[in-house]
């Protein structure tokens, strides 16, 4: 499903896909004269930028004009300031294109350092696609790489869209990942239009009247969203500003000013795609043949979309990126997109008596700001199924209780990795816009119990007197723990599942060696993963005289240095769901040595998440059990001092040993 990508996604996307061809240098005419208001802006002075800047965006403007007809034209000028040598990806442009979105004219050009200028038309861009896996997509890009760029050149691009909208709304994305001097966004309606706006993550900004119907937003100095560890997504920090356009004189030039507009629109494109056939018809009779209880049905069906169609990308047109294809046509191929498999699900289940919709969601969590309703905020399509009522939905727990629908289960039918009746990480503590006919409304997922996301690490060791380390572990993963370490084993032989573990093992043991592994209930999504190891590892304790010290503690760390950043901007994501870890630790002590000293419990908690741990010694054998439970999910900066005192407790646990004496 498409989406309108801010423009650090797509540059990025490109260069992914289109990193090969990057590196062909394209000629370019030298001496030629770039344009005035791109030599003034490298000619003005700038204030000093902090060392974590890479570039300067001197100027983004963006002038929207429509005419009469509803033909919609965009010029885009851009400049660039390149102050650090990662800054140098600046001089990559990046401009989007379709059936509906036609490039009318592009050119670029630099200024070296040394003020020698370049200029490239056209007809030296590079033409692709941003998606790796798409079967068909007729959303391209042209990539323009301008020559001579360095630490002090200037970039800059100027080039024009007609657009042929089938919705007049758009994005104003004004901060990005650099400082921006200046930003800009002017619309140019014909008289009888009207507009309506909103700002998420900035304070409203009032517009400039500059003409007839002719308004102009403009943001001076906006810092740059910088890079930190474990940040949340950027997009949902940057600030942006939703507009929409109307006027009653075209058709699709419809208001969107609420989210039920936003659902409305997105109805009257796929309603009419959900039609069964014979052969759908059949498969539905077969999958709930002999089934009774509702949710019996409903996860037959929901399986068989999930793990029999396989996903691709297949979009045409902008509205290819909103439009499904036919639920008939998705069925008898075996392939789509999310919204093909969204579709083909709620006709399946519509086959089976049983109601559902069509949900809209951000594939990243918190990009969504209930208070900005527009399109251009979602990547995604899944599914809310209705619960029928009498039904025992106690095993449904991604479940939204609506007070008009009644209780919903959200189910993501492109996951193929997240069991039945859970959600994938990223849609927890999110919102959906439910797709309900003629009208929808924006509805908060869940965020499910961390119980439900749940590790069990149990292990049986031994000690030999030389220090020496060895025994067998056994890994229980349920919900999210199972899928992320699904997805790194599924699609690997046996020898890349191997050293998977491997290498889990030589982050804690020293020199360590697999000697024994096996996973059960690998290609079983509905049901626990469970891997079973043995190792050995020759220098785990450390000898001192007559003493042996024995870290209790022997596999996984939950310890973080993250919130001992000083300068740290952002909150920190925690986790990516909620999660409940246990580890317990049995190892037998060698023949000759007794326990003389033993680590304290720990306790340490914030209202974020919760650890415990505790070490005993019981007839020869040293036993340590910790649990780490992670409650919530993103750290306001405001909270980072009490996670630096939580993870300096975990840490702190971590490192205790337990001392061992030799007996007389």
């Amino acid at each position: 499903m498409s989406k309108l990508y801010s423009r650090w996604e797509i540059s990025r996307r490109i260069v992914l896909v289109l990193g090969v061809l990057l590196l062909i240098a394209v000629p370019a005419s030298a001496g030629d004269s770039v344009p005035d208001w791109f030599r003034q802006l490298a000619h003005a002075p700038l204030p000093k930028y902090s060392d974590e800047a890479n570039a300067v965006v001197l100027l983004h403007d963006e002038a929207v004009t429509v005419r009469d007809n509803g033909d919609m034209y965009v010029n885009v000028r851009r400049a660039v300031k390149v102050l650090r040598p990662k800054g140098k990806e600046e001089g990559v442009f990046v401009v989007q294109f379709d059936k509906d979105r036609k490039i009318e004219s592009l050119k670029a050009w630099s200024i070296s350092p040394n003020g020698q200028e370049y200029e490239l038309k056209e007809k030296d861009a590079i033409e692709g696609s941003p998606y790796e896996d798409a079967l068909y997509d007729d959303h391209r890009v042209k990539v323009i790489k301008v020559p001579a760029v360095e630490v002090g050149s200037y970039v800059a691009v100027e080039y024009q869209q007609k657009r042929r909208p089938n919705v007049y709304s758009d994005r104003w994305d004004f901060q990005e990942n650099v400082p921006v001097k200046t930003a800009r966004f002017t619309i140019n309606l014909p008289s009888s239009w009207e507009y309506q706006y909103r700002f998420s993550n900035w304070a409203e900004q009032k517009p400039q009247n500059i003409g007839a119907n002719n308004w102009l937003w403009e943001v001076h100095d906006i810092e740059g969203i910088s890079e930190e560890p474990d940040m949340p997504y950027p997009g949902s920090l940057a600030g942006m500003m939703a507009v929409t356009l109307f006027s009653s004189s075209i058709p699709q030039a419809t208001p969107m000013k609420a989210w039920s507009d936003v659902a409305k629109w997105a109805n009257t494109l796929n309603a009419s795609r959900r039609v069964t056939t014979p052969k759908m018809q059949a498969k539905v009779a077969e999958l709930i043949a002999g089934k009774t209880d509702a949710v019996a049905k409903i996860h037959a069906i929901a399986s068989y979309v999930q793990h029999n169609v396989r996903y691709v990308e297949i979009s045409i047109g902008k509205v290819g990126g909103w439009q499904s294809h036919m639920a008939g046509d998705t069925f008898a191929n075996g392939y789509g997109d999310c919204k093909d498999k969204a579709t083909l699900l709620v006709t399946m289940l519509q086959e089976a008596g049983i109601e559902s919709y069509l949900a809209l969601v951000d594939s990243e969590r918190g990009v969504v700001n209930p208070a900005v309703p527009t399109p251009w905020t979602f990547d995604h399509m899944i599914v809310a199924i209705k619960i029928p009522s009498n039904t025992d939905a106690t095993s449904l727990f991604a479940r939204v209780d609506d007070p008009k629908l009644g209780p919903l289960l959200i189910f993501d039918p492109t996951d193929d990795m997240t069991p039945f009746g859970l959600l994938h990480s990223t849609e927890q503590d999110s919102y959906a816009l439910l797709v309900t006919g003629d009208s929808g409304e924006l509805v908060k997922m869940p965020l499910l119990a961390p119980s439900l996301n749940r590790l069990l690490r149990v292990a049986h060791l031994q000690l030999t007197p030389e220090g020496a380390l060895n025994g067998e572990v056994e890994e229980i993963r349920w919900g999210y723990e199972a899928s992320v370490m699904r997805a790194r084993l599924v699609n690997s032989d046996r020898d890349k599942r191997v050293k998977v573990i491997e290498e889990f093992l030589s982050e804690f043991l020293d020199r360590s060696q697999l000697t024994y592994a096996s996973i059960q209930g690998l290609d079983k999504y509905d049901e626990a993963l469970i891997l079973r190891y043995k190792f050995e590892a020759p220098d785990y304790a450390k000898t001192a005289g007559d003493l042996l010290l024995v870290r209790p503690r022997v596999l996984g760390s939950k310890s973080s240095s993250i919130a001992e950043d000083k300068k740290r901007k952002y909150p920190v994501t925690l986790y990516p769901t909620a999660s409940m870890q246990s580890d317990m630790i049995e190892i037998k002590l060698p023949a000759g040595f007794k326990v003389d000293e033993l680590p304290e419990p720990t306790q340490v908690t914030a209202p974020f998440a919760e650890y415990k741990s505790k070490v005993e010694a019981k007839d020869n054998v040293l036993s340590y059990s910790r649990t780490y439970t992670v409650k919530d999910l993103v750290i306001p900066v405001d909270q980072l001092g009490a996670l630096q005192k939580f993870m300096r407790g975990i840490a702190a646990d971590e490192r205790n040993t337990a001392v061992l004496k030799k007996t007389p």
